[in-house]
């Protein structure tokens, strides 16, 4: 409580600088004198809101302060902190989160601006002549300072953990950010600049947030953020796309969708060194914190969108395992050849063309039973393309053809394949789909759950 006062005094005192302090305090003590602190730890609701009061007090004078050359610096090491400050409050607190979107978003607009007045400052200085260069020159070098040709000593690096060393990481990352942004705004194809930039935005995560079944207390990035990437790649504006998302990318440490924006659009440039690039950072990160994949935002938003995670499991993490067709002969093997190029498809945003590829294979099936085959694996290139709805109409429509032919009696390999993309289907349906009131779509799930117990008890308790 004593920390939240200090915290806004110091903002009120010395304005940006001053905030900037005060939220490092705070997030040095969550970090180091979590269970000791006062109010006690089981307090949790008590701390939270402490920093939330801070952050609220604090909203309008960032809304209201104009950028410039004096506190340009300070708006940028406040974005960074606040990125340190919502990682460790998210990690300590596991039943109550920081409601940081309303002070965010002004801030991050005033930290592109910041951005913009520094690298405008740092191009005028490189290119405004030494207005004593005429002078300079007529001094005979004899008159020269020998010292001036020494090296400037390196600064010196704290040995051990605490606020300096998190000061110094996050200075660097910063450093690294501003480098990578530096290479990719002369060479939007440098593939160096994506691995810079890939090292840096994740320099500070030493751990995942705390879940609660796998949602996080961290807020989720807004709509417009969301749809503002839809729409630059609908608008084919690769360029802006690809710069926008990477800033995107390290405001929102855990949200991975913007990874793949980035890959597909360097993809549609030609710039495939690129695109490897990309792919190797994130796969480096993946292997480090592979349990990202099932987190959610604070409200059920998942880190990692359907299509995303499809373009992680055919690009990224270039996984053979591309499901069982439900048999072993040369028709199954050609239905796994065309699934698994159609979600390298998918995964590349060519959703359409992958439909029209398994379309085809399944228009050359010559009896039920393959037809039966080649819709399972439509449904599922479905389902994991984010189009879960569309998947569920593929599956309801097979049902008649399964009871027919008393498939789980005759097939029961079959009958387990058909189960399972049922399942998965209807476990993917989002919370506003009016499918799930149906009565029709309950009763599938309760008949698919008991079938898929009898078959391969395994497998159900995997997937249930």
């Amino acid at each position: 409580m004593v920390a939240g006062y200090l915290a806004l005094a110091s903002a009120q005192r010395e304005k940006i600088k001053g905030l900037d302090r005060g939220l490092r305090m705070l997030t040095c003590m969550a970090e180091h004198f979590w269970e000791e602190g006062y109010p006690p730890a089981k307090r949790e609701r008590a701390r939270v809101n402490s920093a939330n009061w801070v952050l609220e007090r604090c909203t309008r004078m960032i809304e209201e302060v104009e950028v410039g050359g004096g506190n340009a610096s300070s708006i940028i090491s406040l974005s960074e902190g606040l990125d340190r400050f919502a990682d460790i409050y998210g990690t300590k607190a596991t039943k109550e989160g920081l409601e940081i979107t309303a002070f965010l978003r002004p801030l991050r607009e005033k930290k592109r601006d910041a951005d913009y007045l520094i690298k405008q400052s740092t191009e005028h200085a490189d290119t405004t002549p030494n207005q004593n260069s005429e002078e300079a020159a007529a001094v005979p070098t004899s008159q020269v300072a020998a010292p001036a040709m020494a090296a400037a000593p390196a600064a010196t690096l704290p040995t051990n953990k605490g606020p300096e060393f998190d000061k110094a990481v996050s200075d660097f990352r910063t450093n690294m950010l501003d480098f990578a942004k530096a290479m990719r705004t002369a060479d939007i194809r440098d593939p160096r600049s994506y691995l810079i930039q890939r090292t840096a935005q994740w320099l500070t995560i030493t751990s995942l947030p705390a879940a609660n079944k796998s949602e996080t207390l961290l807020p989720p990035p807004t709509d417009e953020a969301f749809n503002s990437l839809d729409l630059m790649e609908s608008s084919e504006n690769y360029e802006l796309l690809i710069n926008q998302a990477e800033t995107m990318a390290q405001d929102y440490l855990f949200w991975l969708d913007p990874q793949r924006y980035v890959a597909n659009a360097l993809g549609k440039l030609g710039a495939e060194k690129a695109v490897l690039s990309v792919v190797a950072g994130l796969r480096n990160y993946l292997a480090s914190y592979p349990q990202i994949l099932e987190l959610k935002f604070q409200g059920g938003k998942p880190f990692v969108s359907e299509p995303t995670r499809l373009w992680i499991d055919e690009v990224v993490l270039a996984s053979e395992e591309t499901g069982t067709t439900g048999g072993g002969d040369e028709v199954a093997t050609e239905i796994k050849t065309q699934a698994s190029q159609a979600r390298k498809l998918a995964a590349g945003g060519k959703v359409a063309e992958a439909a029209k590829l398994l379309d085809e294979g399944m228009s050359l099936a010559t009896n039920q039973r393959d037809q039966f085959r080649w819709a399972l694996a439509k449904a599922q290139l479905c389902t994991d393309a984010g189009l879960a709805e569309a998947a569920v109409h593929i599956v309801v429509g097979l049902e008649d053809m399964a009871a027919e032919h008393d498939l789980e009696q005759w097939e029961p390999g079959l009958a387990t394949l058909h189960s399972k993309t049922v399942l998965h289907a209807l476990s993917k349906l989002p919370p506003e789909s009016e499918m799930l009131g149906l009565g029709q779509i309950k009763d599938l799930r309760k008949k698919h759950s008991e079938s898929i117990y009898r078959l391969n008890m395994q497998l159900a308790l995997e997937i249930m």
